[in-house]
């Protein structure tokens, strides 16, 4: 009877033995990927977009977004992706915000990152508006116009040739931009790049090409004969002079006049209708806004909404001459609300 009973003993123990050891969860997830659109810098009043990839082999149980001190819950888009969009920033400043995730055996992981606000993110608007096209002698030095509009002021205007990157001349304070360029005796096609940075240092590029086809004609017969009458060498050369002149006061004159075609790009005066969004409540609406910024205006529009038309509040908008709305700023007392 003993022997038996040891024996089932030593028959249970092996069993248990083979038994499957369930072993506690320590490990924290994994956050894969952060990311934030736009990826850059946000521009003051704009909502970011915020989506994070998260990987635990227990599941995932919640993940936060946390942000001027307080934690926000983000939305599971699937097993893996959580998103979040509902924060506007309000103030011009560099905020940092970290994601937090827990797992489903309560194991945390934790990521940073910062999110730039800027009260312009717009890059300037840039145009060739005169430049030659089709095939050019080389050696010959050409003139190459831009066209640059902003909302703000423009710092530099570069144009980029090979090596080199020259800044171009503005023209009598318009928003004009120019430089002589001289091009290569060999034959080839050439590009070129155009840079453009504002106040804000947001920047824009615009490219073009030209093929130089060889050097000019090799005319010495012709320039012996001439060389022998000194009269007719003046006159050529009085003549050559003032067609160069003509020439660059033809692409004076066709730059200006693209200038006067394109005026309703510098002054917009139609009606458009703009969400505006209280800074208060963030209750929005759509508002049919007719805005006009005079040609040589830098600044913005103030805008300013009475209580009921929107919501009960007060409060101004900053809108440009694209009907942009900049900035918001509430309204703390209002006079005409005690007379």
């Amino acid at each position: 009877m003993l022997v038996l009973l040891s024996f089932s003993l030593v028959l249970v123990s092996i069993s248990i033995s083979w038994l499957p050891v369930s072993a506690d969860d320590t490990d924290p997830p994994s956050i894969i990927d952060v990311k934030v659109k736009p990826e850059d810098r946000l521009e003051l009043g704009d909502t970011p977009f915020f989506e994070v990839k998260v990987e635990d082999k227990s599941g995932i149980n919640q993940v936060l977004i946390e942000y001027e001190g307080a934690n926000h819950s983000m939305e599971e888009k699937n097993l893996q992706k959580w998103t979040y969009n509902s924060w506007t920033p309000t103030a011009i400043e560099v905020y940092i915000f970290t994601i937090h995730a827990e797992d489903k055996e309560g194991n945390w992981a934790q990521e940073s990152g910062k999110l730039e606000i800027v009260l312009d993110a717009t890059p300037p608007e840039v145009v060739i508006i005169d430049a030659p096209e089709g095939e050019i002698e080389g050696g010959e030095t050409i003139l190459i116009s831009v066209f640059v509009n902003d909302t703000y002021e423009i710092i530099q205007v570069l144009l980029e040739f090979g090596d080199s990157l020259e800044s171009m001349k503005n023209v009598d304070d318009s928003n004009v931009w120019e430089y002589e360029l001289d091009i290569p005796l060999d034959v080839g096609l050439y590009t070129y790049k155009i840079h453009v940075e504002d106040i804000n240092h947001n920047w824009n590029s615009v490219s073009g090409s030209i093929e130089v086809i060889g050097e000019p004609s090799d005319n010495w017969g012709m320039f012996i004969i001439i060389f022998s009458i000194i009269g007719a060498l003046l006159g050529i050369s009085l003549v050559m002079v003032a067609r160069r002149n003509q020439r660059l006061g033809d692409q004076r004159s066709i730059r200006s006049a693209q200038i006067i075609k394109d005026q309703h790009y510098l002054n917009r005066d139609s009606r458009k209708t703009v969400e505006v969004k209280c800074p208060t409540c963030y209750k929005s609406k759509n508002l049919p806004l007719s805005i006009s910024i005079p040609r040589d205006s830098n600044g913005l529009c103030n805008v300013f909404i009475s209580k009921n038309v929107i919501c009960e509040h007060s409060f101004q908008i900053y809108v440009d001459s694209f009907h942009a709305i900049r900035g918001r700023e509430s309204v703390d007392y209002t006079l005409g609300e005690e007379l």
